[in-house]
């Protein structure tokens, strides 16, 4: 899996590394969120994401906003560029598991469908494999 997400990540330009285009994927999916809020989801230091952002902020693909009621709030959201990004990766990489999972039989795709979805909330992340996806093969 870890193979699969690089390749998606370099066929966008390898214009981000894989703990950026996590924190793409964490705001895409949560939206606009604190600073504070997104280092908790990241499992990191304030001051770690804040650099993070950093980085993202000089490409591009996140804007950084103080809160009109209170300027010591600082929100992260994507930009259209970061969206753009984060769609493109999610499009090669469903391509890249379409592949996959076209080579195996019915039955191995729904236990792949269980252990994913099983791993993926004990990780408390959203489930990864949708029934939409895989029935489009």
């Amino acid at each position: 899996m870890v193979a699969v997400a690089a390749r998606s990540i370099a066929a966008a330009g390898g214009e981000v590394t894989l703990p950026q285009y996590r924190t793409l994927v964490l705001i895409a999916a949560r939206g606009p969120q604190r600073l504070a809020t997104l280092a908790e989801a990241l499992d990191v230091n304030q001051s770690t994401a804040s650099r993070m952002c950093d980085r993202l902020v000089a490409k591009r693909l996140v804007r950084r906003s103080r809160s009109a009621t209170d300027r010591r709030t600082v929100r992260i959201a994507l930009t259209s560029e970061g969206r753009a990004l984060v769609d493109g990766v999610t499009r090669h990489r469903r391509g890249d598991l379409a592949r996959i999972l076209a080579q195996l039989t019915q039955e191995q795709r729904d236990a792949m469908v269980a252990a994913l979805n099983t791993f993926s909330l004990a990780a408390d992340e959203q489930p990864i494999a949708d029934r939409q996806f895989l029935e489009e093969l």
